[in-house]
């Protein structure tokens, strides 16, 4: 099988939402409607089908951010807390 039609079987709302971690772990083991790959392509085969998949994201969307970590990391929330109560003036 090409490449590319493995690529095609995720959406591509998928494509732009998973990380390129998720999109590994997606086209070897599969989930929804795609099969699993993982015994079929080799290591090599895999980054090629992710990194196909990556470009095309459309120009200047940002990558996925792994939504198990948070956006701002918790001491410069705290931070930024602190400093939205202070008026300076």
């Amino acid at each position: 099988m090409e490449l590319e039609a493995i690529a095609a079987r995720i959406s591509p709302r998928s494509a732009r939402a998973m990380t390129e971690d998720q999109l590994v772990r997606q086209v070897v083991q599969g989930g929804g409607n795609m099969p699993a790959y993982g015994k079929n392509l080799s290591p090599y085969e895999v980054d090629a089908v992710v990194s196909f998949t990556v470009s095309l994201r459309p120009k200047g969307e940002p990558p996925a951010r792994d939504s198990t970590f948070p956006a701002v990391p918790p001491k410069q929330e705290a931070a930024s807390s602190a400093h939205e109560g202070h008026s300076e003036g």
